[in-house]
């Protein structure tokens, strides 16, 4: 919660700043250095009037934003919500058919090789809610490429916005699902 203020803190003095500096003159030509030198002392009263007038435009702005609970949503918040899935616990729960397998390694690596039965969630990102169980406490499984590949992140946080509260993470990705000789997919059936 404290550094969603904090982002929003500096964003409101990042706009307060860009809209009073630009009408101070705030970018302005480079000139040579033949006439920069010998170099002039910085005026001061041109910096003042700057702060006077950006202090009251930023409390303005972080009084509205708290007000109105206006928050920069923190980008790792969804991810508390997962973990990560071993390679034998993600066989038992297909096997059991308590599964459900989001591939998030992009359109073009899906229709190469896939999990079996999972999504392709590049091309039904729009319909995921369809595809996915209504029940909100079924196992969602994301992966991507291989342990390294930060695209799961992506299905994690779109189940998670759809209310899922069991996501996991299956780390080794589909390099690993291929290197335990797993049996893979390669034609595109969820689209």
């Amino acid at each position: 919660m404290l550094h969603k203020r904090i982002w929003l803190i500096l964003g409101s003095l990042a706009l307060c700043l860009g809209a009073f500096g630009a009408s101070e003159g705030g970018v302005r030509a480079v000139k040579p250095a033949s006439t920069i030198l010998p170099l002039k002392p910085m005026k001061t009263l041109l910096h003042k009037k700057v702060i006077i007038k950006t202090v009251p435009l930023f409390v303005f702005l972080l009084a509205t934003f708290s007000v109105a609970g206006w928050t920069i949503p923190a980008p790792t918040a969804e991810l508390a919500r997962s973990s990560s899935i071993s390679l034998k616990d993600l066989k038992a729960a297909m096997v059991k058919g308590e599964v459900s397998l989001i591939d998030c390694t992009g359109s073009y690596s899906y229709s190469r090789r896939h999990i079996p039965g999972a999504i392709d969630f590049e091309a039904c990102q729009g319909r995921l809610a369809k595809l996915l169980p209504s029940d909100k406490d079924a196992l969602i499984v994301c992966y991507c490429s291989n342990k390294n590949c930060p695209m799961y992140k992506n299905g994690v946080e779109a189940a998670a916005r759809l209310g899922y509260r069991h996501i996991k993470h299956f780390t080794p990705g589909i390099r690993g699902w291929a290197n335990a000789g797993e049996r893979m997919e390669s034609v595109s059936s969820n689209r």
